[in-house]
């Protein structure tokens, strides 16, 4: 396969300082995404200590075929895998002409 990722927007909100040494985790959530996987939203929630929100950076996104340079749908196992990605509780599945808007 000749594909991959591309970015459409990615914005981050600050909310906390992190320092050198902090216990740093990252969660990942699916917000929406097309049928077939092929343009999605996620946001990536940067927690300090196990408790403290630092950041949240939320990304638009779809897939690219490197060869052809168009949007393209991803093969079985890249949607396999997005299938697993833990969803946010408003997770909604949308179709192509409403990511247009």
């Amino acid at each position: 396969h000749h594909i991959g990722p591309i970015l459409f927007r990615e914005e981050c909100l600050f909310k906390r300082e992190i320092a050198f040494g902090d216990n740093v985790a990252v969660n990942i959530q699916l917000q929406k995404a097309t049928n077939d996987f092929s343009r999605w939203t996620m946001q990536h929630e940067i927690w300090k200590h196990e408790s403290i929100l630092s950041a949240l950076i939320t990304c638009d996104g779809a897939w690219i075929d490197t060869r052809l340079r168009k949007l393209t749908v991803p093969p079985a196992e890249v949607i396999k895998s997005f299938e697993k990605i833990p969803k946010a509780a408003g997770f909604k599945i949308y179709n192509k002409e409403e990511s247009k808007k």
